[in-house]
Formats: structure tokens, C-alpha cells, sequence
């Protein structure tokens, strides 16, 4: 068994192998589970990971006004039952959204949060850009990739050949 990792392509071939199963999980989970995971830069901007949908998504939010403090250091939030596409829950939430672009799974907009009329709270004045990614399009190359590492025999490099003369011995 040791001798079937020698060489790099088995160790490689390993990690991306484990890589495509921890996106799969991931994947698996993001259809029952909403994750987000809050990175808070500064006072005014938090950047996010978000897991949701069947997919995995990247999201900065601008405060334009600050009206509440952004938790710190750094949090993750989730979301039981059902998991929903995130355009769908800012929808409800009241979210003006800008530009919005869909393909293939792939999503990316740009949304403008303001505080609404009437509203009782501090104002708020959110600039939201998001872009997610469908996990399949990580999951299903990393598996590939992962196989042809693994299953393929490595190239055996050919004999080196001499063009001088042979060296004798005992002269």
C-alpha cells in the first residue's frame, strides 16, 4: 500500500479528493441548511460566506449610514428548515435590488437597502454586491481531477542513453 502514494500525483490526487468531499458536505447541507459566516472589516463593511440554495455565495455589505453597530469580532448564523435562494428572502425583507444577473446557477446582483418610511428604528442605508457559485462546479471537477491523479499510471521516464565512450575498468 505504501508504494501506491510514492510520487506527488497519488498525494495530490488524495487532497483533492477530500477537498471534493468537505464541498459536497457542504453541498448536501446547504439544501437543507442556511449558513453564513460574518466577517466584520470595519465599522461600516462586513464581508460574509454564505451557504445557501446549493450553493456558496460571497457577500459584502456596505453601511452608508451608520445606524447599528456590526458585530465583532466575527460570527456564523444559520437557518433551519428549508433553505431558500437569498434574493427571495431580501424580497420580503424590502431589498430594492439594482442589477441581477442568473446563469447556469450562477448568481450575482447588487442591491440598495434603505430604511423604509414609517419605519420606527435607527435609519439604515445598505449597498449590497453578492455573488454565488452553484457547489456542483466545484465538486464535480475536483472529482475528476481527483480521479485522473489516482487511477492513471504515471509515465515511467525512459532510459537515459549514453553517446561517449564507455568507461572500462581496471586502466
Amino acid at each position: 500500500m505504501s508504494e501506491f502514494f510514492r510520487g506527488w500525483r497519488r498525494k495530490i490526487g488524495v487532497i483533492t479528493l477530500v477537498m471534493a468531499c468537505v464541498f459536497m458536505g457542504g453541498w448536501v447541507r446547504s439544501l437543507f441548511f442556511g449558513d453564513e459566516f460574518i466577517l466584520p472589516n470595519s465599522t461600516r463593511m462586513t464581508l460574509s460566506i454564505v451557504s445557501t440554495g446549493g450553493s456558496l455565495g460571497f457577500q459584502k455589505v456596505d453601511a452608508l449610514i451608520l445606524s447599528r453597530v456590526i458585530p465583532s469580532p466575527y460570527f456564523w448564523s444559520f437557518e433551519t428548515g428549508a433553505s431558500r435562494e437569498l434574493e427571495s428572502i431580501w424580497k420580503e425583507a424590502g431589498v430594492e435590488f439594482i442589477s441581477v444577473a442568473n446563469s447556469c446557477g450562477y448568481r450575482n446582483f447588487r442591491a440598495k437597502w434603505i430604511s423604509p418610511a414609517g419605519w420606527k428604528g435607527p435609519p439604515f442605508d445598505y449597498d449590497i454586491h453578492y455573488c454565488a457559485i452553484p457547489y456542483w462546479s466545484i465538486t464535480v471537477p475536483l472529482t475528476f481531477i481527483s480521479l485522473w491523479l489516482l487511477l492513471t499510471n504515471p509515465r515511467k521516464s525512459p532510459p537515459k542513453k549514453m553517446t561517449g565512450p564507455v568507461p572500462t575498468e581496471g586502466k
